[in-house]
């Protein structure tokens, strides 16, 4: 091969069996000169990232055969997606949970980004840069509503929130198991509830009556989940009428 013609297909295919040379022949070959370097095999760019680290040790956590292949980084993500969108939550609080696991909140940092202001630094606290991390758990605004949780739900120890990397929140929440995890993305849902209503709102959201609130949210939704269970156990056995859930309570 050379930088400008590419691979010799004949003596690819001479020298390898045919699948070998089928998957050589995919291979990019830059247009120009470009120096060798140590590539992570767990990622398609060859960068690393915690991300794929973690998906690689849940992996072998399971026991699995690590072999590198795409199907193993494809189900140890799924894996760790669905503990947003398996979650036992109502679907605009797991929506807002993608959102804050994929970096899409319009906190300050972001805001930067797209040129809708030229300040990060957060609103409330004045203290650091306002990212998604920093809005959810280290403001102290959001920390104040976690030891008020702290309370009334039997919460991680603090160790567990702290910054992993891009994507804390997925760590965060497969290091505890239900309803823990679905009770972590119900405050972050109402931490970034207190946090509009600071900036954008009146500012008369009480930390207690956040707690009251969410605690009430939580019990009313887990209990119509777990009469809908008992509606489609018992399908086909009896009749059941008048059933109304509802979930929208804000």
């Amino acid at each position: 091969m050379s930088w400008c013609s590419g691979w010799d297909e004949n003596l690819i295919r001479h020298l390898f069996y045919s699948y070998d040379a089928e998957e050589i022949l995919k291979l990019r070959i830059p247009t120009v000169g470009e120096e060798d370097f140590i590539a992570w095999h767990y990622e398609k760019n060859g960068m690393f990232s915690v991300k794929s680290a973690y998906r690689l040790a849940l992996n072998l956590k399971d026991n699995k055969s690590e072999t590198g292949s795409s199907s193993d980084a494809v189900n140890g993500e799924r894996r760790l997606w669905n503990i947003i969108w398996k979650a036992q939550v109502p679907q605009k609080i797991r929506i807002f949970a993608w959102r804050a696991a994929t970096n899409s909140l319009a906190v300050q940092v972001n805001r930067v980004k797209h040129h809708q202001t030229t300040i990060g630094l957060c609103s409330i606290c004045g203290v650091e840069d306002e990212c998604v991390f920093h809005a959810l758990v280290r403001c102290p605004k959001a920390r104040a509503l976690r030891m008020a949780v702290r309370e009334v739900w039997n919460l991680p120890d603090e160790v567990v929130f702290n910054f992993t990397g891009p994507n804390w929140l997925l760590v965060l929440l497969d290091q505890v198991r239900p309803p823990v995890h679905e009770q972590i993305i119900f405050m972050f849902w109402r931490a970034w509830h207190l946090r509009n209503d600071l900036i954008f709102g009146k500012g008369k959201e009480s930390i207690a009556t956040s707690v009251s609130f969410v605690q009430s949210y939580w019990t009313t939704f887990s209990s119509c989940q777990a009469n809908m269970q008992v509606v489609v156990c018992n399908k086909g056995k009896q009749v059941v009428e008048d059933i109304h859930v509802i979930t929208n309570l804000e």
